[in-house]
Protein backbone atom coordinates (compact mmCIF):
# COMPACT_ATOMS: atom_id res chain seq x y z
CA UNK A 1 0.00 0.00 0.00
CA UNK A 2 1.34 3.51 -0.69
CA UNK A 3 1.93 6.14 1.82
CA UNK A 4 0.41 9.64 0.95
CA UNK A 5 3.00 12.38 1.86
CA UNK A 6 1.30 15.08 3.62
CA UNK A 7 1.86 18.72 2.57
CA UNK A 8 5.34 20.33 2.80
CA UNK A 9 3.23 23.05 5.05
CA UNK A 10 2.28 20.24 7.29
CA UNK A 11 5.30 18.59 7.99
CA UNK A 12 6.43 22.37 8.70
CA UNK A 13 3.68 22.96 11.23
CA UNK A 14 4.31 19.64 12.66
CA UNK A 15 8.08 19.86 13.25
CA UNK A 16 7.58 23.48 14.76
CA UNK A 17 5.46 21.81 17.11
CA UNK A 18 7.33 19.09 18.08
CA UNK A 19 10.74 20.83 18.21
CA UNK A 20 11.05 21.56 22.03
CA UNK A 21 10.66 18.17 22.45
CA UNK A 22 12.78 16.40 20.03
CA UNK A 23 16.58 16.55 20.09
CA UNK A 24 16.21 15.59 16.39
CA UNK A 25 13.47 14.19 14.11
CA UNK A 26 13.47 11.52 11.31
CA UNK A 27 13.47 11.81 7.69
CA UNK A 28 10.40 11.14 5.74
CA UNK A 29 9.98 7.06 5.21
CA UNK A 30 10.32 6.67 1.09
CA UNK A 31 7.13 5.25 -0.48
CA UNK A 32 7.04 1.10 0.45
CA UNK A 33 7.55 -1.07 -2.88
CA UNK A 34 4.33 -2.91 -3.73
CA UNK A 35 4.16 -6.41 -3.35
CA UNK A 36 5.03 -9.04 -6.14
CA UNK A 37 0.84 -9.23 -6.40
CA UNK A 38 1.30 -5.89 -7.53
CA UNK A 39 4.66 -6.32 -9.97
CA UNK A 40 4.85 -6.85 -13.76
CA UNK A 41 8.11 -7.28 -15.44
CA UNK A 42 8.32 -7.62 -19.29
CA UNK A 43 10.11 -6.65 -22.53
CA UNK A 44 9.68 -2.99 -24.48
CA UNK A 45 10.40 -2.88 -27.87
CA UNK A 46 10.25 0.45 -30.58
CA UNK A 47 11.47 0.40 -33.90
CA UNK A 48 13.05 3.57 -35.38
CA UNK A 49 12.10 1.96 -38.81
CA UNK A 50 8.44 2.40 -38.59
CA UNK A 51 6.93 5.72 -39.23
CA UNK A 52 5.22 5.71 -35.44
CA UNK A 53 7.80 4.45 -33.43
CA UNK A 54 5.47 2.76 -31.05
CA UNK A 55 6.24 1.75 -27.92
CA UNK A 56 5.15 -2.07 -27.72
CA UNK A 57 5.45 -4.39 -24.13
CA UNK A 58 5.41 -8.00 -23.83
CA UNK A 59 4.82 -8.97 -19.83
CA UNK A 60 6.48 -11.40 -18.94
CA UNK A 61 3.79 -15.05 -18.35
CA UNK A 62 3.36 -16.02 -15.19
CA UNK A 63 3.48 -19.39 -13.99
CA UNK A 64 1.91 -21.66 -15.98
CA UNK A 65 1.17 -19.30 -18.70
CA UNK A 66 1.56 -19.06 -22.25
CA UNK A 67 3.82 -16.41 -23.78
CA UNK A 68 1.54 -13.06 -24.55
CA UNK A 69 1.95 -11.47 -27.66
CA UNK A 70 3.20 -7.78 -27.34
CA UNK A 71 0.83 -4.83 -26.20
CA UNK A 72 0.18 -1.59 -28.63
CA UNK A 73 0.83 1.17 -26.16
CA UNK A 74 -0.58 5.10 -26.87
CA UNK A 75 3.50 5.91 -26.49
CA UNK A 76 5.72 6.86 -29.14
CA UNK A 77 9.11 7.41 -28.80
CA UNK A 78 8.94 10.98 -28.65
CA UNK A 79 6.40 11.31 -26.15
CA UNK A 80 8.66 9.10 -24.15
CA UNK A 81 11.99 11.24 -24.97
CA UNK A 82 13.39 8.26 -26.30
CA UNK A 83 15.97 10.15 -28.97
CA UNK A 84 16.91 7.68 -32.17
CA UNK A 85 20.94 7.67 -32.03
CA UNK A 86 22.85 7.61 -35.02
CA UNK A 87 24.86 4.51 -36.49
CA UNK A 88 24.61 0.76 -35.28
CA UNK A 89 26.44 1.30 -32.03
CA UNK A 90 23.88 1.10 -28.89
CA UNK A 91 23.38 3.16 -25.90
CA UNK A 92 21.89 3.12 -22.72
CA UNK A 93 18.80 4.58 -22.32
CA UNK A 94 15.98 4.77 -19.08
CA UNK A 95 13.16 6.48 -18.86
CA UNK A 96 10.05 6.02 -16.53
CA UNK A 97 6.42 6.75 -17.18
CA UNK A 98 4.02 8.08 -13.84
CA UNK A 99 0.91 7.67 -13.48
CA UNK A 100 -1.93 7.61 -10.86
CA UNK A 101 -2.68 4.22 -11.47
CA UNK A 102 0.92 3.13 -11.03
CA UNK A 103 4.80 3.65 -12.50
CA UNK A 104 6.60 2.08 -15.40
CA UNK A 105 10.40 1.93 -15.43
CA UNK A 106 12.28 1.86 -18.00
CA UNK A 107 16.17 0.44 -18.66
CA UNK A 108 17.57 -0.82 -21.79
CA UNK A 109 19.70 -0.17 -25.28
CA UNK A 110 19.02 1.95 -28.43
CA UNK A 111 20.74 2.42 -31.64
CA UNK A 112 19.74 3.83 -35.03
CA UNK A 113 17.33 0.66 -35.90
CA UNK A 114 15.71 -0.37 -32.87
CA UNK A 115 15.32 -0.03 -28.61
CA UNK A 116 14.60 -2.22 -26.20
CA UNK A 117 15.39 -4.03 -23.00
CA UNK A 118 13.35 -4.67 -19.58
CA UNK A 119 10.45 -2.61 -17.75
CA UNK A 120 8.87 -3.32 -14.66
CA UNK A 121 5.55 -2.04 -13.71
CA UNK A 122 4.34 -1.33 -10.10
CA UNK A 123 0.87 -0.88 -9.63
CA UNK A 124 -1.08 1.11 -6.72
CA UNK A 125 -2.26 -1.38 -4.67
CA UNK A 126 -4.34 1.53 -3.05
CA UNK A 127 -6.49 2.81 -6.03
CA UNK A 128 -10.19 3.19 -4.78
CA UNK A 129 -12.50 0.88 -6.06
CA UNK A 130 -9.82 -2.63 -6.16
CA UNK A 131 -9.22 -2.80 -10.09
CA UNK A 132 -7.16 -5.60 -10.39
CA UNK A 133 -3.08 -5.72 -11.31
CA UNK A 134 -3.87 -6.04 -15.17
CA UNK A 135 -6.74 -3.42 -15.22
CA UNK A 136 -4.22 -1.12 -13.13
CA UNK A 137 -1.88 -1.93 -16.33
CA UNK A 138 -3.79 -0.84 -18.77
CA UNK A 139 -4.84 2.51 -16.36
CA UNK A 140 -1.79 3.32 -16.37
CA UNK A 141 -1.15 2.85 -20.49
CA UNK A 142 -4.23 4.64 -21.17
CA UNK A 143 -3.99 7.22 -17.99
CA UNK A 144 -7.26 6.55 -16.40
CA UNK A 145 -6.92 9.47 -13.56
CA UNK A 146 -8.62 10.56 -10.81
CA UNK A 147 -9.25 13.38 -12.40
CA UNK A 148 -11.13 12.11 -15.83
CA UNK A 149 -13.30 9.44 -13.45
CA UNK A 150 -14.32 12.61 -11.37
CA UNK A 151 -15.09 15.14 -14.11
CA UNK A 152 -17.31 12.30 -16.04
CA UNK A 153 -19.84 12.03 -13.02
CA UNK A 154 -22.19 14.94 -13.94
CA UNK A 155 -22.34 13.52 -17.59
CA UNK A 156 -22.82 10.04 -16.33
CA UNK A 157 -25.23 10.35 -13.66
CA UNK A 158 -26.60 6.45 -12.77
CA UNK A 159 -23.96 4.80 -14.43
CA UNK A 160 -20.81 3.02 -12.52
CA UNK A 161 -18.78 2.56 -15.61
CA UNK A 162 -16.10 -1.04 -14.95
CA UNK A 163 -12.39 -0.46 -14.55
CA UNK A 164 -12.10 -1.67 -18.10
CA UNK A 165 -15.13 0.52 -19.76
CA UNK A 166 -12.61 3.70 -18.32
CA UNK A 167 -9.32 1.72 -20.19
CA UNK A 168 -11.77 1.82 -23.58
CA UNK A 169 -13.31 5.36 -22.98
CA UNK A 170 -9.03 7.00 -23.30
CA UNK A 171 -8.43 4.40 -26.03
CA UNK A 172 -11.45 5.44 -28.09
CA UNK A 173 -11.37 9.12 -27.22
CA UNK A 174 -14.72 9.00 -25.17
CA UNK A 175 -14.10 12.18 -23.13
CA UNK A 176 -16.84 14.84 -21.73
CA UNK A 177 -16.26 16.52 -24.97
CA UNK A 178 -17.87 13.95 -26.95
CA UNK A 179 -20.56 12.81 -24.29
CA UNK A 180 -21.77 16.28 -24.32
CA UNK A 181 -21.66 16.16 -28.17
CA UNK A 182 -24.37 13.48 -28.12
CA UNK A 183 -26.63 15.05 -25.06
CA UNK A 184 -26.65 17.67 -27.52
CA UNK A 185 -28.30 16.00 -30.44
CA UNK A 186 -31.37 15.23 -28.06
CA UNK A 187 -30.19 12.11 -26.24
CA UNK A 188 -31.59 12.71 -22.43
CA UNK A 189 -28.95 9.69 -21.19
CA UNK A 190 -25.69 8.52 -23.26
CA UNK A 191 -24.94 4.35 -21.74
CA UNK A 192 -21.15 4.71 -21.45
CA UNK A 193 -21.07 1.22 -23.73
CA UNK A 194 -22.52 2.87 -26.53
CA UNK A 195 -20.33 5.80 -26.59
CA UNK A 196 -16.96 3.60 -26.61
CA UNK A 197 -19.08 1.49 -29.33
CA UNK A 198 -19.60 4.81 -31.63
CA UNK A 199 -16.05 5.91 -31.42
CA UNK A 200 -14.38 2.15 -31.77
CA UNK A 201 -16.81 2.02 -35.26
CA UNK A 202 -15.02 5.61 -36.38
CA UNK A 203 -17.90 7.81 -35.92
CA UNK A 204 -16.81 11.12 -35.02
CA UNK A 205 -19.53 14.04 -33.52
CA UNK A 206 -19.69 15.32 -36.85
CA UNK A 207 -20.30 11.98 -38.26
CA UNK A 208 -23.20 11.59 -35.53
CA UNK A 209 -24.60 15.37 -36.83
CA UNK A 210 -25.20 14.13 -40.01
CA UNK A 211 -26.63 10.91 -39.28
CA UNK A 212 -29.02 12.46 -37.18
CA UNK A 213 -30.01 15.14 -39.58
CA UNK A 214 -30.65 13.00 -42.39
CA UNK A 215 -32.83 10.11 -39.62
CA UNK A 216 -33.74 12.13 -36.85
CA UNK A 217 -35.68 9.13 -34.83
CA UNK A 218 -32.33 6.79 -34.64
CA UNK A 219 -31.61 5.62 -30.97
CA UNK A 220 -28.37 5.83 -29.06
CA UNK A 221 -28.04 2.00 -29.95
CA UNK A 222 -29.11 2.35 -33.41
CA UNK A 223 -26.06 5.16 -33.90
CA UNK A 224 -23.47 2.73 -32.29
CA UNK A 225 -24.16 -0.04 -35.13
CA UNK A 226 -23.17 2.71 -38.10
CA UNK A 227 -20.17 3.30 -39.55
CA UNK A 228 -18.58 6.53 -40.64
CA UNK A 229 -20.75 8.02 -43.73
CA UNK A 230 -18.62 7.03 -46.95
CA UNK A 231 -17.13 4.27 -45.66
Amino acid sequence: MRTRRPAPWLLCLLVAALWPAASGFARPEPEPTPTEDFILRGKWHIDFNKPDSVLRLTRDPKKGQSARGPDPTPFHAGDLGVQRPSGAAKKAVKFKIHRDAGDFEFEGEANASAADGRFVFMADDDFEGNPSLEQLYFMTLYDVNFEFIRNLQSLISGQKPTFDQFVAMRMYGVDNGFLFGLKSLGYATVPVQDAITIRKNGLTLDDARKIKAGRPAITLQELAREKPPGK
